[in-house]
Formats: structure tokens, C-alpha cells, sequence
């Protein structure tokens, strides 16, 4: 049993059934969903000021590396990329799951800054017009603001 105990909320899958997460991580594993990006496994905060999401496949992994990657400032690219040690780092990790004799598959468990989860979610539900810039330095601003986030 996980020793980390959050408010679980509905959640409704794209095309499926309603299922039960962590209230921090319903609007980010929605926007997954309704763009095709399966998950398994989430928590809003496994670690302090890091939420966490296994996602069902390596596509659906990249799937969403690629789409953060899109949407990413610079600062938040160092993060992604891994290639260097920076604050905030994005941590990924392959699992593998035996099927049944000699069959396997792979999740892919990604563990990200609260604040970074939070800020796709903003960008990919329009609440940022990616074409405003005063838009996204006044988000970019508001997050920097808050108390042991990385901006």
C-alpha cells in the first residue's frame, strides 16, 4: 500500500470509463487522454515538488515527451532533455511486465516538477494563448512566485 494518501477524484477517460486519481493529477491525465496518451499509474506528489505518471507504452511516453517538448520554454527543455544536471530535472524509467511465458511489455514511469505538470496543463487547455507573450510571461511570472517550485 503507498504510503502517499491523496483526495482521489473521478476521472473520465477519453472514449472510457470514469476511474479514480490523485485530485493534482485529474486535468493533467484528462488532456493525456483525450490525446490518445494512455497511463497506468500516477500520484499527484510521490516525492516533495515532484508528480509522477507511468504511462501504458514507450509511444505514449514519447507521445507526451514530444508534446511537452513543443510547448516547453527553454528552462523547461533543460529539464526534459536529462542531457545535463539541472534543478527540476525530468527523471524517466522503462518497467517491464511479464505477460505470460516468454511475453513482455514496457511501461514507462516519468517523474516531473508539480510546477511543470501544472504548466502543460495551462498551455495545452488554452488558458495560455501561446501567441500572447504578455500571456505567457504573466503565467510564467504567476508560477515562479510560488515558495519551492522551480520556475
Amino acid at each position: 500500500m503507498s504510503k502517499h494518501r491523496h483526495k482521489q477524484v473521478r476521472a473520465k477517460r477519453a472514449n472510457g470509463p470514469t476511474v479514480w486519481v490523485d485530485e493534482g493529477m485529474k486535468d493533467f491525465l484528462e488532456i493525456l487522454w483525450d490525446r490518445g496518451i494512455n497511463t497506468v499509474l500516477s500520484c499527484q506528489e510521490n516525492r516533495p515538488g515532484v508528480a509522477w505518471v507511468e504511462f501504458g507504452s514507450p509511444d505514449d511516453a514519447i507521445g507526451f515527451l514530444e508534446t511537452a517538448w513543443d510547448l516547453a520554454d527553454e528552462e523547461m527543455r533543460d529539464r526534459i532533455e536529462g542531457e545535463l544536471e539541472v534543478a527540476g530535472m525530468w527523471e524517466v524509467n522503462a518497467n517491464q511486465w511479464h505477460l505470460e511465458d516468454g511475453i513482455f511489455t514496457l511501461s514507462v514511469g516519468l517523474r516531473l516538477p508539480v510546477s511543470d505538470k501544472d504548466r502543460l496543463v495551462a498551455l495545452l487547455t488554452d488558458q495560455c494563448d501561446l501567441t500572447d507573450e504578455p500571456t505567457v510571461l504573466a503565467f510564467q511570472q504567476q508560477q515562479s512566485l510560488q515558495p519551492g517550485l522551480p520556475s
